[in-house]
């Protein structure tokens, strides 16, 4: 197997949302942009991820009135993150250990610099494994 970073796949730009922030707003953000996740900020610093399971279980489980709903209701925290430096591998690993399916990738300052996912890593299976 080849050693390649999480950084060889992973998804940027990153987008992020306040923790006060409607989750109806975050729903119109990611169907824009295309994206399955977001970070979610508290004055600047990361303190959970919203990801379309999260929206969605916030409908089926009835959480309240889904339009007064904001970022801190329904974020998952806290962020499972993996280094720049690490290998897919380790990616992989620490998904299936923590069942779960994105992680957010780091930066030696604690930055996040992107989202790796398991289907990146699927999608990109041939990297690992590549003689040359």
């Amino acid at each position: 197997m080849k050693y390649v970073p999480v950084t060889a796949i992973m998804h940027e730009p990153v987008f992020y949302a306040d923790v006060e922030e409607y989750v109806t707003q975050i729903v119109e953000l990611m169907k824009t942009e295309g994206i399955g996740s977001i970070i979610v900020l508290d004055k600047g610093i990361p303190k959970g991820i919203i990801t379309e399971r999260d929206i969605v279980k916030s409908c089926i489980m009835g959480k309240s009135n889904f339009i007064s709903l904001k970022a801190k209701d329904i974020r998952s925290y806290p962020i499972v993150g993996i280094t720049e430096e690490q290998s897919i591998i380790a990616a992989a690993k620490l998904m299936k250990e923590k069942c779960i399916k994105k992680l957010v990738v780091w930066n030696g300052k604690r930055e996040v610099i992107g989202i790796i996912t398991q289907t990146d890593i699927t999608y990109n299976i041939d990297l690992i494994f590549q003689t040359s």
